[in-house]
């Protein structure tokens, strides 16, 4: 836990610093009456993603797999081992998208991670269920990725990191005020 109340700062962080001030005192030296002291907060959100994107794609790049497979993967393994989904209930969870969820199963099925089968009751739907392959690459990669979560979170108490949720749920909630809700 650090005494002050002064972050921390690693190469990538003091760059973002740097440039996102700069960024904004150049901004109210072109007009001066703004006040853009919520850019070098705001900014941080699209180049943390970026960082976020990066590390997870080279979590999963030895595997041969991308992250929208893996959302599938991991959800369906976290339903259960024996349990078995629609691609329809698939895309309720937040990993998919209608338009994707076949091509996304189509690669999952060729690299025989998961099944599709008939519907036992109903031959218009589809069932999906991971292989035991499957199931051991979703579970290999929820192993690395939980190292990957704890590596991001260093330094950070369970304090730190309780108040680093509140503060994102806050920006997210204000962030969905401006987008119309999802049908």
């Amino acid at each position: 836990m650090r005494d002050s109340g002064e972050c921390e700062e690693g190469p990538a962080s003091r760059k973002a610093a740097e440039t996102l001030e700069g960024l904004r005192k150049r901004w109210e030296e072109e007009i001066p009456r703004l006040d853009g002291r919520a850019l070098p907060v705001v900014a941080r959100l699209p180049l943390l993603a970026a960082f976020h994107e990066q590390a997870y794609r080279r979590l999963l790049e030895p595997i041969g797999i991308n992250v929208t497979d893996y959302g599938v993967l991991g959800t369906l393994r976290a339903l259960g081992l024996k349990s078995s989904s629609s691609p329809s209930d698939l895309v309720k969870f937040p990993v998919q998208t209608r338009v994707g969820m076949t091509r996304t199963l189509d690669r999952l099925e060729k690299k025989r991670l998961v099944e599709r089968s008939a519907h036992p009751r109903d031959r218009r739907r589809v069932s999906v269920e991971l292989t035991e392959h499957g199931a051991e690459v979703a579970e290999t990669i929820y192993r690395a990725e939980l190292d990957l979560m704890r590596g991001a979170l260093a330094g950070l108490s369970e304090e730190d990191q309780q108040q680093l949720v509140s503060l994102i749920d806050r920006m997210i909630d204000n962030f969905a005020s401006y987008v119309p809700a999802r049908a």
